[in-house]
């Protein structure tokens, strides 16, 4: 794990004036071409939930910039550069709640998909919420809210404690066509602390997920 000291650091201007704000958090959202996805449903079986979040967090975790986290240690401010993220995401409960899962990332699509139905199982008739939050800084919290195409989402943050995880949330799979013409897009939203992330950093990861899924629109 790369560690930097933001005093010595080249973006130490960057990381000192979004450091000091009250809400730091960078917040974008862009409709991405899914029609990849459906294809490797139909022809794969795989979930629509499990492969959106392999190809986000396959897209994330090529971008070191959201692999860093804020630490602070013997009152002194750290930024630890993970050599790997995994997800933490949502998954649907019992009396119409939500938990919180987690799983390892892995680039084995089909074992990831796997595992994350595994968790997922294993959190569904939990009433009791059981969040991430300052427990562990290697995760990039998902969500996915299937019943809206979003044009944005602001996610929640307590912001009397240091928190530089990112989030990310992606929306209702709008389909036009049909047959083999079919194409689909949804909307993906991703909040990153500024004083690490910029929004060339941003770029690049929607660029390797669109890598994957198809285009930007």
């Amino acid at each position: 794990m790369k560690t930097y000291d933001p005093e010595q650091w080249v973006r130490r201007d960057h990381y000192r004036w979004y450091r000091g704000l009250g809400f730091p958090y960078l917040g974008i959202t862009a409709q991405v071409d899914v029609s990849e996805l459906l294809r490797a449903r139909q022809e794969t079986g795989e979930p629509l939930f499990a492969g959106m979040l392999h190809r986000i967090m396959d897209a994330a975790n090529r971008v070191p910039a959201l692999r860093q986290r804020i630490r602070v240690e013997d009152g002194r401010d750290v930024v630890v550069e993970h050599e790997i993220v995994h997800p933490g995401f949502t998954v649907s409960g019992s009396e119409g709640l939500f938990n919180f899962a987690m799983t390892d990332f892995t680039a084995d699509r089909p074992a990831f998909c796997e595992a994350v139905a595994a968790a997922s199982h294993e959190k569904r008739d939990a009433t009791s919420l059981t969040p991430f939050e300052g427990q562990r800084d290697d995760l990039i919290f998902c969500s996915c809210l299937p019943w809206v195409d979003f044009t944005h989402v602001t996610h929640p943050v307590e912001l009397q404690r240091l928190d530089s995880v990112p989030r990310i949330a992606w929306g209702r799979i709008v389909r036009q066509g049909s047959g083999e013409d079919t194409r689909a897009h949804c909307a993906v939203n991703i909040q990153a602390h500024h004083a690490v992330v910029d929004g060339a950093h941003v770029g690049s990861f929607f660029e390797h997920l669109t890598g994957v899924s198809g285009q930007t629109s």
